[in-house]
């Protein structure tokens, strides 16, 4: 009978709370590593803010909304925050992304329309949800108002006595975070990813820039967002963030169609307590060179529960992610 793989969350969360299964993770980190503070991108992301332009917004949503203030840009496109005018009764937001149109962005319209009534993973809202220009895509957006994990990371890091020992001490940043609330965080972005997976995507590029959390007073929940590299199961090109990928296989002798993976000490760990239990042999993540796989995005879920418990560290090393 198949499983999926991460069916078994719940019980590996459990075996966390298992304190030998803490002191493996610790035993693990250097105490003197560089942490790595710095964002990065997929290797084969696509620059589209530079195409875009700061105007007006498209007509259908003139009357319903207007713009607050930018919220950032990049590779991604511009990203606005917007307030809900029909009803003012309450403060109510959206946000905005504008792109390029290219075929990355109809790609990212699609996925996140699949995901409507998904938990913990983000989608298109409101009607339309989507407005085409000349030459730009606008896509209308769920407002996340608590950052995502790498802000809360960079905060704790910045923090006095956030960091301790070899590992995070969460709530040295005040309610409601603790080691259990972060954790929290972290399994319903897993649950982010299985509604995914249940869509017969990938996100192929799990990160902590990619995991936001939206707040209500002081309870957040988390969801994966940035669908633009998602693809089917099995896709036939690789895509995501160096560090966070799951290893490319080398070939077997001389037979190429057999494929092991590189042999990466951190992936011990990061394979090892989050698909252990699901009983996935490493020749398993990489079925075939750059194939898109469930598994590659659990081993990216791997490297971020690594750095949720390693005081910001990143398992490879920051020397990887140059």
């Amino acid at each position: 009978m198949h499983v999926h793989p991460l069916a078994v969350v719940p019980l590996l969360l459990n075996l966390l709370a298992v304190s030998s299964a803490i002191r493996a993770i610790e035993d693990d980190l250097d105490e003197e590593a560089p942490f790595d503070l710095e964002r990065h991108l997929a290797f084969n992301a696509t620059s589209m803010a530079e195409e875009t332009r700061d105007e007006e917004l498209p007509q259908p949503w003139k009357e319903r909304l207007s713009k607050v203030r930018k919220l950032g840009s990049g590779s991604f496109g511009t990203v606005y925050q917007l307030r809900v005018t029909c009803d003012e009764s309450e403060d109510q937001f959206a946000s905005l992304k504008a792109m390029a149109k290219k075929t990355a962005a109809y790609k990212e319209v699609k996925n996140m329309r699949r995901m409507k009534g998904a938990n913990y993973v983000i989608s298109t809202v409101g009607k339309p949800d989507y407005v085409e220009t000349e030459d730009t895509m606008y896509i209308l957006m769920p407002f996340l108002n608590g950052g995502d994990l790498f802000d809360l990371m960079e905060k704790c890091v910045l923090t006095k006595g956030c960091r301790c020992g070899k590992g995070m001490c969460w709530d040295k940043l005040g309610p409601p975070y603790s080691n259990t609330y972060v954790l929290a965080l972290f399994y319903q972005a897993t649950l982010g990813v299985q509604e995914i997976h249940s869509k017969g995507l990938v996100h192929m590029d799990i990160k902590t820039e990619n995991i936001m959390m939206n707040c209500v007073n002081n309870k957040c929940s988390a969801q994966v967002i940035d669908l633009g590299v998602a693809g089917p199961t099995g896709q036939c090109w690789p895509s995501g963030t160096p560090g966070y990928m799951a290893p490319a296989p080398k070939p077997v002798g001389d037979q190429p169609g057999l494929a092991q993976p590189i042999a990466l000490a951190p992936i011990q760990f990061s394979l090892g307590l989050i698909c252990r239990s699901v009983a996935l042999g490493p020749e398993e993540v990489w079925k075939l060179f750059g194939s898109g796989q469930p598994q590659n995005d659990i081993f990216s879920l791997g490297v971020v529960l690594y750095q949720r418990l390693g005081a910001a560290k990143h398992p490879f090393g920051v020397s990887h992610l140059a």
